[in-house]
């Protein structure tokens, strides 16, 4: 549409290592980390009235995580984001189920032990007993399925979304759905 530039996207990356002796010349080497969770702001360059620089803050967000992702749930339900949908349920006198499911039930997650009330010693069990916990087997073939991966950074930001039809909600700018003020 007219006026709309396409955005801006980026990956902030943890410099591990430097190829180059030349900074200019650094790229994003395969084995190079992205970090996630770090505040993006974008700014708006102006002129102040005694005739410098001024910058304006339009619009921010955080560089996206895997691990939040993986610990959290589609909005209203108590679905996970993290879910293998040829797993199936538990066994029962009518019928045979999952043979994993028992293997699975109640396991502890130690993906991201702190920020699920658990410790080192003592993890936090998973959601819904930890029945949407993946694993590789024949009847469920391949689980891959969309997820963000850590260090990933669009503008304009997205602040949310509603579940249904997938319309831009939220946001604290001028712009639906964002956190843009220009």
């Amino acid at each position: 549409a007219a006026g709309e530039n396409g955005g801006i996207r980026g990956e902030v990356i943890y410099a591990s290592t430097r190829p180059f002796d030349d900074p200019q010349l650094l790229l994003h080497t395969s084995w190079t980390p992205d970090v996630p969770g770090v505040t993006i702001n974008l700014y708006q360059v102006g002129t102040a009235p005694d005739g410098s620089q001024s910058l304006t803050l339009v619009d921010t967000t955080k560089t996206s995580s895997w691990d939040d992702w993986a610990q959290g749930f589609y909005p209203g339900t108590n679905k996970p984001y993290m879910s293998c949908p040829g797993q199936l349920p538990a066994p029962t006198t009518s019928a045979s189920g999952d043979l994993f499911f028992f293997t699975l039930y109640n396991q502890p997650m130690y993906l991201d032990v702190y920020n699920n009330g658990g410790t080192a010693a003592h993890p936090a069990t998973g959601w819904n007993n930890a029945q949407y916990k993946c694993y590789d087997g024949m009847h469920n073939w391949n689980q891959v399925q969309p997820a963000p991966y850590d260090g990933a950074y669009t503008f304009p930001s997205i602040a949310g979304r509603d579940p249904t039809t997938g319309a831009a909600i939220g946001g604290t700018g001028s712009v639906t759905g964002t956190n843009c003020t220009v």
